[in-house]
């Protein structure tokens, strides 16, 4: 199977770990508390620690090492005719995006991602109301310049 070529910026790695890992200071700890209390009322416990213990590090696992992974396997491509996009760790998942069904592409930065200078590239299609398709992990200059591409390629439609 053909497999898009343009790769991610680096530091997306570094943002996806940070974020995940604010995540889990803020969501997942206190729930694996929680977890080993509920736990506790049901049967004895070091099963609530052993569960709790395990749905951090899972956790842990998905904030630290997984955004490697992620970035290994992300790319993307404009093309002719559609933008191909294609994500995924244990399962990929290739998308292929008609640049004449863009209604609107735009970039989204977050607070984090402004930090370290990222964008994210979002597509819209008539289908829905959501994003159809992003790049994350784009520096601004790559960002604007890939959504003026795409604009022209898309070319006047006639509205």
């Amino acid at each position: 199977m053909y497999q898009p070529q343009e790769l991610l910026d680096a530091r997306v790695t570094f943002y996806w770990r940070i974020s995940r890992l604010i995540r889990l200071a803020f969501f997942s700890f206190p729930f694996s508390i929680v977890l080993f209390f509920i736990c506790l009322t049901f049967s004895k416990w070091w099963v609530g620690v052993l569960i709790a213990s395990l749905y951090l590090i899972q956790k842990l696992v998905h904030a630290v090492i997984w955004p490697s992974l992620e970035y290994k396997h992300y790319r993307f491509e404009l093309r002719e005719h559609d933008m191909l996009v294609q994500h995924g760790v244990l399962f990929r998942k290739w998308s292929s995006i008609p640049l004449h069904r863009i209604q609107h592409v735009d970039t989204h930065q977050g607070p984090l991602e402004r930090v370290v200078g990222l964008v994210t590239l979002q597509l819209y299609t008539a289908a829905g109301h959501s994003s159809d398709g992003s790049i994350p992990g784009l520096l601004e200059k790559r960002a604007t310049n890939l959504r003026e591409q795409i604009i022209q390629k898309r070319g006047d439609d006639g509205v």
